[in-house]
């Protein structure tokens, strides 16, 4: 029987939401990295879970191997969470708020007007969302 090795990263919402706006498919990211070091050996999935206490749902990246040893799993778990994490802490805490209005189904004009900028602030400021997604998705 061949033992299948698992992996769970909880990850930030506004990592998925500054994907979408900059028309990246993360779980393709994903399986790309992951098909890159290991082939076909681990397969990458999304789903979500909610936190304790009634606390906001949050992404989940589920890496599932055969064939494949705890040592090279844990690597995997490192260069992910590393290139992850190492995008979201390089954004604003404004950025933050405008990619949760904007995949909430806000205008510019809302956002602009919610938060007291003018609307080619917030424009300015998706620019540099999708300028840091390139930077750790696409290069």
């Amino acid at each position: 029987m061949i033992e299948v090795k698992s992996r769970r990263i909880v990850f930030p919402l506004e990592v998925l939401y500054a994907c979408k706006i900059s028309a990246v498919d993360f779980l393709e990211w994903v399986k790309n990295f992951v098909a890159k070091r290991f082939g076909d050996r681990v397969k990458a999935e999304i789903g979500s879970e909610e936190a304790p206490f009634s606390e906001p749902v949050y992404p989940v990246l589920w890496l599932e191997g055969v064939q494949v040893s705890e040592e090279e799993l844990d690597e995997l778990e490192l260069e992910l969470t590393t290139r992850i994490f190492g995008f979201y802490t390089r954004l604003t805490e404004r950025e933050k708020e405008i990619l949760r209005k904007r995949v909430g189904g806000y205008s510019l004009q809302q956002i602009a007007n919610d938060l007291g900028v003018k609307p080619q602030t917030v424009v300015t400021i998706l620019k540099a969302v999708r300028l840091k997604v390139s930077e750790f998705f696409l290069s």
